[in-house]
């Protein structure tokens, strides 16, 4: 289960805007996925689905995985998203972006557990 805390505060210098991130280009971009994983090289991973994600809305997970070692976005397509996802441990605070689609990022050891994420357009 998901709730949504608004995070306008810290994302004030990104001009935010309340699009969705469904647009036109939605059949390249969607399905897509990201998966906050337990283990190192994106295994045993808790996907969602970006489709149904708001943008510019902190979304913070209620009950994340314990360990989350590494993160990726999955989209069949390759396409790449029209948007920019950012995830960090819980708190709606600290961030780094997902550089890329179906490319696997390892978390830094003794790194807290991943548990927010928020989409920006691009």
């Amino acid at each position: 289960m998901l709730y949504y805390a608004h995070v306008a505060a810290a994302l004030s210098v990104f001009a935010l805007t309340s699009a969705a991130p469904h647009s036109t280009t939605a059949d390249a971009t969607f399905p897509a996925f990201l998966q906050f994983c337990e283990s190192a090289g994106c295994t045993s991973c808790q996907s969602f689905d970006l489709s149904t994600a708001p943008m510019n809305t902190c979304v913070a997970l209620s009950s994340p995985a314990p360990t989350t070692l590494s993160y990726n976005i999955s989209q069949p397509s390759g396409e790449g998203l029209p948007f920019t996802v950012w995830v960090g441990p819980a708190g709606c605070s600290v961030f780094t972006s997902v550089r890329a689609v179906n490319e696997c990022f390892n978390i830094e050891p003794g790194a807290r557990p991943f548990a927010d994420y928020f989409l920006i357009p691009k």
